[in-house]
């Protein structure tokens, strides 16, 4: 008993001190409770849409993992006070207390509140009732220490979600917005030398506080998926148009490409998976209207499928928050294109269900009968030759 409680306290504490201070995010147990939190929230959002408990999925999420610290710990408390008879004696009576008594002097002693109805038994358990008050005062201080920062964080998030939605609202838009009289799109490297140092500071800051992506903004605009999806489709679009043209400026085009990328990374290494499907390429026939040019849907469809995980993270992304593909290309407005982009995803979803169903019995099955048809099919062109 002795041993039990002692470990849970200990471990309860172990868990905060890396999840306050780990640069790689939480603790064992506070990252798995976290994630089962936020499945159990965005099933919610599943059922009934955007809801209350969607809004503050969040600070439910952090009430959680404090509501676990204190839980073990004070179980903790409570099973190592139980382990000895004389651990925790009435003061008027001087007798032992029972198990309702010893809980009471377990919440008192990590509160540090100790009204003196209850008493240690010997110097050894004032002692350990010093440690207790001790884990109490780290766990209060830890749970500030790290709360804080990452509030500051999720204030970052949205500050970065707005900047890049107040470019435009699709990839077209925002390039559109920014042709000069030259048909180039030089108004835009100030913009994206800024989100530059923003995008750098929030891919380093997620690593200590991964907690930040539980704060679900409700509209798209100051949420952080859709708006990073949109600013790396618009850079896919400059790309396969040429632009900018001029060399400053492709450089700081380049740059911010690659920022996105380390925060994409991040993202596919530790938060969420790549999906299974890529998301449909970004509709380009406006900007190739203004640009003068036929079409530019082969260089997108080039550029697309170069940056294919990439793109798989970010729909994984959106996906997990909640949201769909066309918060960050909206192609509602063309019925052309949504037709073709609906029997796109289709066709790509069919594809990758026939793969996973098809067994490695069946695969020499269908490719034997290939190999057959085929022979056959030379065979009879042989013979009317």
């Amino acid at each position: 008993m002795t041993i039990l409680g002692g470990g849970l306290v200990a471990f309860a504490l172990v868990d905060l001190v890396m999840t306050a201070f780990g640069v790689r995010g939480g603790g064992p147990a506070s990252s798995r409770l976290s994630k089962v939190v936020w499945k159990a929230i965005m099933w919610t959002h599943a059922r009934w849409g955007d809801n209350p408990v969607t809004r503050f999925a969040g600070v439910f999420t952090l009430t959680s993992m404090a509501a676990m610290w204190v839980a073990m710990e004070l179980v903790g408390a409570t099973v190592l006070f139980s382990a000895w008879e004389n651990a925790v004696l009435v003061s008027k009576t001087g007798e032992p207390a029972d198990w309702g008594d010893r809980l009471y002097f377990a919440g008192m002693a990590l509160t540090t509140l100790g009204t003196g109805d209850m008493l240690a038994g010997s110097l050894l358990w004032r002692l350990v009732s010093v440690a207790l008050a001790m884990t109490g005062f780290i766990t209060f201080t830890l749970s500030i220490a790290y709360f804080v920062p990452l509030l500051d964080g999720v204030v970052s998030e949205r500050q970065l979600a707005a900047l890049i939605a107040n470019l435009g609202s699709d990839p077209e838009d925002v390039l559109l917005r920014a042709i000069d009289d030259e048909g180039d799109v030089t108004y835009l490297e100030a913009e994206l030398r800024e989100l530059q140092s923003r995008i750098a500071r929030f891919t380093i800051s997620q690593h200590a506080y991964p907690a930040v992506h539980y704060f679900r903004a409700g509209s798209p605009a100051p949420a952080l998926a859709p708006s990073i999806a949109r600013l790396d489709e618009t850079l896919h679009l400059a790309q396969a148009a040429g632009l900018p043209r001029d060399r400053r400026s492709r450089r700081a085009f380049a740059q911010t490409r690659a920022t996105v990328g380390g925060l994409v990374d991040a993202l596919g290494s530790r938060f969420v998976s790549a999906a299974e499907v890529a998301p449909p390429y970004t509709p380009s026939r406006r900007l190739a209207e203004a640009l003068n040019l036929d079409s530019l849907e082969a260089e997108v469809a080039r550029v697309s499928e170069d940056n294919e995980r990439r793109r798989r993270v970010l729909r994984r992304f959106l996906e997990r928050d909640g949201r769909d593909w066309n918060e960050v290309v909206r192609i509602e407005d063309d019925p052309e294109a949504i037709g073709e982009q609906r029997r796109d995803t289709e066709e790509d979803e069919r594809e990758s269900e026939r793969a996973s169903n098809v067994g490695p019995g069946e695969s020499e099955r269908s490719s034997g009968e290939d190999s057959d048809r085929a022979s056959a099919g030379n065979g009879e062109h042989d013979d009317r030759r």
